[in-house]
C-alpha cells in the first residue's frame, strides 16, 4: 500500500514495488475524483503522451483550477499548476493500465508550453517541443485553444 495523498491508498503491484507507488498517471484519475476536482495532465507530461518529449519529465504535471501543494510517494512525484479559463481548455483521453486520463489536446498543450514555460524547463525547452509537436497540430483547433492562453 501506498499513500499519495491523506486519506487516499493506492495498492501498489509487485512490478511497482520499486517506485514505491503506482505511476503518476495511473492513480491521478482516481485522486482527482476522490478530490472532486477537475484537472488535466499538461506541459510535459502531456507532451510525452503527444509523443514529443524526448526526455522523460522528473514529475507528472497537472493542471487544476486552484493550487494543490506537490505529491511525493517514494520515487514518485506530482506538480500541481493552477490554470485560468480551465474548463475551456480541450481535452482528450488516454488509456492507462487503470482506466483513462484526461490530457490536454497537442494544440492545448502547445499553448500551456508557451504560457507557462517556467514550468517547462524555459523556452530552450519548449521551442524543441513544440518543434517535435509541429506534425501533429491543426492550425484551427491551435487557433480555437489559443482563445484559452494563459496569456494574450
Amino acid at each position: 500500500m501506498a499513500s499519495p495523498a491523506r486519506g487516499f491508498y493506492v495498492i501498489v503491484p509487485p512490478e511497482y514495488e520499486r517506485l514505491g507507488s503506482l505511476p503518476a498517471d495511473q492513480f491521478i484519475p482516481a485522486l482527482m475524483e476522490w478530490r472532486k476536482t477537475r484537472y488535466y495532465a499538461g506541459l510535459l507530461s502531456a507532451a510525452q503522451y503527444h509523443g514529443a518529449a524526448h526526455q522523460r519529465p522528473q514529475e507528472f504535471q497537472v493542471m487544476v483550477e486552484k493550487n494543490q501543494r506537490p505529491i511525493e510517494c517514494r520515487s514518485v512525484r506530482v506538480s500541481f499548476v493552477a490554470r485560468k479559463k480551465m474548463r475551456a481548455v480541450p481535452m482528450q483521453s488516454f488509456n492507462t493500465p487503470r482506466g483513462t486520463i484526461s490530457v490536454s489536446t497537442v494544440e492545448a498543450t502547445a499553448v500551456d508550453l508557451v504560457g507557462y514555460a517556467h514550468h517547462a524547463r524555459g523556452f530552450d525547452q519548449v521551442a524543441t517541443i513544440l518543434g517535435e509537436l509541429t506534425e501533429k497540430i491543426d492550425p484551427k483547433r491551435l487557433t480555437a485553444a489559443a482563445k484559452t492562453a494563459p496569456l494574450p
